[in-house]
């Protein structure tokens, strides 16, 4: 086909255990009444060992609670039954609120972690006009699934057939030769109908035409037809500006991903005629995406429409497709932003990409219809096919 030449501070362990000079060990002290002055109470850790024997008489001594805030069993208030004062076995009624504080405090964190972490993978649909960034499999508005459906979207629609309208403008500086004074070209716009017969590796056909537009705004019309026929591995061209026997050629390997249009009224600003790429026309093979910044719009019947416009990281199908655009359009990395319509049903309905920056200027919309209609693929007659 030819070449392209394209344009809390401490440590617990270490509190001091030890008891005062001249008190009691804790094997031979003496029985106190009431609560544990603070001066002999442990810096940490559990109670002191309840006392053994007969309890004596008067105020009956009660170990601190535990740690958790669990009153003593049988007491819903934390209060010994037959004392007024204001603390609670021993520890004063400001710890109690603190510890209460804390906890409430750690539980509210941890709640707020929890829907944090699932925040990501089971968050619905962002709200009209919300914006967030979805990175492979967490975070982001409508999360990894949301890329995810999408791409089903897809595979939903190639599961029968389906046709596409497309329409693809690019910028050029090219020259049309064939004029009486050589115009130089502004936009060219290939457009035409895809039929596809989905499943996994389908066969489809289109039916285009090339215009072109010059740069003093002046219409050129219609400069070539072009059939294309993709079946069986090989990809077959019929250009009407083709000159030869047979009006077919044929392609396979690399060459059958990116195919060309002879062209031949077109000159390159040396001279020298070239070649036109063609990108890829089928829509489903623009929505393999891994990451992108997402941004959402309901359409009438319930239909929305997705906005990937920044940072898109493709898959390799998708990879594949901006590859073909970039021979197409002469621009080696493409920056482009996506617009994927999904119906209510789940079903690609379109998608619409738009160049920014070095490839401002292109375009490329794929709008599907007549899904389910048949659709019957048969390549063109051999005795009427080169190459």
């Amino acid at each position: 086909m030819g070449s392209h030449n394209w344009d809390g501070p401490g440590d617990p362990a270490a509190g001091d255990r030890s008891w005062p000079d001249g008190e009691a060990t804790r094997e031979d002290r003496p029985r106190r009444r009431g609560p544990f002055p603070p001066r002999i109470m442990p810096k940490f850790g559990g109670p002191p060992p309840p006392p053994t024997g007969s309890p004596p008489t008067g105020s009956p001594v009660v170990p601190p609670p535990p740690v958790s805030g669990a009153g003593t069993p049988g007491h819903g208030h934390g209060h010994t039954p037959g004392h007024g004062h204001s603390h609670t076995a021993g520890v004063p009624r400001v710890f109690i609120v603190l510890a209460a504080l804390i906890a409430v405090i750690l539980l509210g964190v941890c709640a707020a972690g929890v829907l944090l972490d699932e925040g990501g993978g089971d968050q619905p649909v962002a709200a009209d006009g919300q914006a967030g960034r979805v990175e492979g499999g967490a975070g982001g508005l409508i999360g990894r699934e949301g890329l995810d459906g999408i791409a089903a979207a897809g595979e939903r629609l190639r599961e029968r057939p389906y046709q596409v309208s497309f329409r693809f403008q690019r910028a050029t500086s090219l020259i049309r030769a064939d004029e009486p004074t050589p115009v130089r070209v502004a936009t060219l716009t290939w457009s035409g109908e895809l039929r596809s017969t989905g499943g996994a590796d389908p066969s489809w056909d289109a039916r285009s035409q090339v215009t072109a537009q010059g740069t003093d705004g002046v219409e050129l019309g219609v400069v070539d037809s072009l059939a294309v026929v993709d079946t069986g591995g090989v990809r077959y061209l019929d250009s009407a500006s083709h000159a030869g026997g047979r009006p077919w050629t044929a392609s396979t390997g690399p060459d059958r991903g990116t195919y060309c249009w002879p062209a031949g009224t077109f000159r390159r600003a040396d001279g020298g005629v070239t070649a036109i790429p063609l990108p890829v026309a089928d829509p489903v093979e623009y929505l393999d995406v891994k990451s992108a910044s997402v941004t959402t719009e309901s359409l009438p019947a319930d239909a929305t429409r997705y906005l990937l416009d920044d940072g898109i990281t493709p898959g390799d199908r998708l990879a594949a497709a901006i590859h073909a655009l970039a021979t197409a359009t002469g621009i080696d990395l493409p920056e482009y932003a996506l617009a994927i319509t999904v119906t209510a049903d789940g079903m690609l309905a379109g998608v619409e990409l738009t160049g920014i920056g070095a490839a401002a200027g292109t375009t490329l919309s794929m709008i599907v219809h007549s899904p389910g209609a048949e659709v019957v693929i048969t390549a063109p007659p051999a005795d009427q096919v080169s190459g």
